[in-house]
């Protein structure tokens, strides 16, 4: 893998900027080692970020904000940030460590507004700009690179391309709202989704970088539109622009929620 070609087009976004209220652990999922009976432990960050960094030139990790008193985990996000700027020295690519919001769509925001930045400065300086992104979820840390590969391939014929694993389950839609796993008394199911039509949305995420700015830009200018998505994708679909479905076929691409998921 290490022989793979680094690709100018892409600028990789890591997502890493929540608090894993659904792990139970005081430590964020994505900081949380693996391998714990090897001499070399590695983090759930760690593992996504390597398979990001042999896609793209540049990567934007977003880190969620930590607090004064929360000294434990600022040092732990250092050394582990430290690590990867080592990986990234070591593969030639760049990286840009930028702090995420509360929501996904706001650390969504925050990369979005520093590519924005970076597309005036390489207009002014007549360099070559950067065509397409991967948004990766750093809880997603067992993505095959032949999956990624496929989607590099993909994006370029269609501007907006996710990985996803087809439903094995029958999805139900419940009349209550479920917020914040607190789960009601009494679930109605109201509809059954025909499982030949339901999928699983997996990250990374592909999209042409001028039409993805350009679908941020069209949603903040809605009104009351959520800013409660789940997945980037939904930006594109919220303002009517079409984004297709890769199937992962290297990997079950499963992502870290649960402690039990390890």
């Amino acid at each position: 893998m290490n022989d793979l070609p680094k690709n100018s087009e892409f600028v990789g976004i890591l997502l890493a900027a929540g608090r894993g209220n659904r792990f139970d652990r005081k430590i964020p999922k994505q900081f949380f080692s693996l391998n714990k009976n090897k001499q070399t432990k590695s983090t759930v960050l760690e593992e996504s970020f390597k398979t990001l960094l042999l896609f793209s030139h540049k990567i934007i990790l977003v880190l969620p904000k930590f607090y004064s008193e929360e000294k434990e985990l600022i040092n732990l996000s250092a050394q582990i940030t430290h690590k990867l700027e080592l990986l990234a020295k070591k593969r030639g690519v760049k990286l840009k460590v930028i702090v995420g919001g509360k929501t996904r769509l706001a650390s969504v925001k925050s990369a979005a507004k520093y590519l924005l930045e970076r597309e005036k400065e390489k207009k002014e300086e007549k360099k070559e700009e950067e065509q397409y992104i991967l948004i990766h979820d750093a809880a997603r840390c067992f993505c095959h690179f032949r999956d990624i590969r496929n989607l590099q391939e993909k994006v370029r014929e269609k501007k907006a391309v996710i990985l996803a694993k087809r439903a094995t389950d029958t999805i139900k839609i419940v009349s209550n709202v479920i917020k914040n796993e607190n789960l009601e008394k009494d679930l109605e199911i109201v509809n059954t989704l025909p499982r030949v039509k339901t999928w699983h949305a997996q990250t990374p995420q592909a999209f042409q970088l001028k039409l993805f700015l350009e679908s941020l830009e069209a949603l903040e200018a809605l009104e009351n539109f959520s800013d409660e998505i789940s997945d980037d994708a939904s930006i594109l679909e919220i303002v009517g622009q079409k984004v297709y479905l890769l199937e992962s076929k290297y990997s079950k691409n499963q992502k870290v929620t649960y402690r039990e998921d390890l």
